[in-house]
Order: structure tokens, then C-alpha cells, then sequence
């Protein structure tokens, strides 16, 4: 789900990513708005995110396919309140994919 954060990651250390929205639906219709502010790579460690703001977001993926291995973290801020949404738009329709090896 998070592949283009990882193959973003590897081109001038994400900075393309920098100032890029990120939108997150919630079960209860609403839509935050949040703008990516940092991307830390070779992560082995959160700690450093419980520091952070409370509106404040990380998404993570794998660097590799260890468990243990380093992650990318891209860090955001809130931008504004939350405003409902529309049911169909915070809730759409699963689409399952079979992800091969």
C-alpha cells in the first residue's frame, strides 16, 4: 500500500514528498488533511514520533522484507479541522488484490 512512499524515499532522500498532501477517512465520515513536513529513512526506532504534536501523523513501510529491518517514516502535520464526509467517500468498497511473490 505505502510502495510509492518507499520508491519516493529512494530519490534525493524523499524530498519530493515534502509538502505533498496527505487525506485520512475515518469510520465516523471525517476527512483530515494533513501536509508531509519530514521523510526519515533507515528507521529503526519510533521513539522519536512519540515527541511529536498530537495532530500529528506517521505513516511507515519496510525497507525490506525483514521484519526487523529499517523502515521509511514519513512524518505530517494537521492542515485545518476535520469536515465531515460523505459516507460513500470515508467508506468505499473494498478491492482485494492478490499480491504475488
Amino acid at each position: 500500500m505505502f510502495l510509492p512512499i518507499l520508491e519516493a524515499s529512494r530519490i534525493d532522500r524523499g524530498q519530493a514528498l515534502v509538502g505533498q498532501t496527505v487525506r485520512v477517512w475515518t469510520t465516523g465520515n471525517q476527512l483530515y488533511t494533513y501536509q508531509i513536513t519530514r521523510v526519515r529513512r533507515h528507521q529503526k526506532s519510533l521513539a522519536w514520533a512519540f515527541e511529536l504534536p498530537p495532530d500529528s501523523l506517521v505513516l511507515q513501510t519496510s525497507e525490506d522484507s525483514y521484519r526487523t529491518g529499517t523502515k521509511v517514516m514519513v512524518q505530517a502535520r494537521q492542515v485545518g479541522l476535520p469536515v465531515v464526509a460523505a459516507r460513500a467517500e470515508a467508506r468505499p468498497p473494498a478491492r482485494p488484490r492478490v499480491c504475488g511473490r
